[in-house]
Formats: C-alpha cells, sequence, structure tokens
C-alpha cells in the first residue's frame, strides 16, 4: 500500500475527491515521480518532465 501525498495532515485529500480519476492520476503522479526528487525540486524548481506530466493528465482526464 502506498502512502497518499499528504496522508494524517491537514493536506490529505479529502475521501470523496480522492476516488475521482483525475485526482487519482495526480496523486499517482506525485507519489511516482514528485516525491523522489522532492529536495532537488525545493531546491532547484519544478522541472519541466514534471509540469508536462501533469499537463499530459490534464489532457486525458
Amino acid at each position: 500500500m502506498h502512502t497518499v501525498p499528504g496522508s494524517g495532515t491537514a493536506l490529505a485529500t479529502p475521501p470523496d475527491l480522492a476516488v475521482d480519476p483525475l485526482v487519482a492520476a495526480v496523486t499517482e503522479i506525485a507519489v511516482r515521480v514528485l516525491r523522489p526528487c522532492v529536495e532537488e525540486t525545493a531546491e532547484a524548481g519544478v522541472p519541466r518532465s514534471h509540469l508536462d506530466a501533469l499537463a499530459a493528465l490534464a489532457r486525458t482526464g
């Protein structure tokens, strides 16, 4: 079982939104793509490839 970003905090995705396919897809990208390089992203900014991954979800969702 993977951890949802914000789980256990005020930033957790509300359960009624978590079942939405687009929210679930964005959460998966956050866990799989964004989380592994959070420290680097905090220092250097969000890489273009991450923005492209999120934009691709918006086009398909």
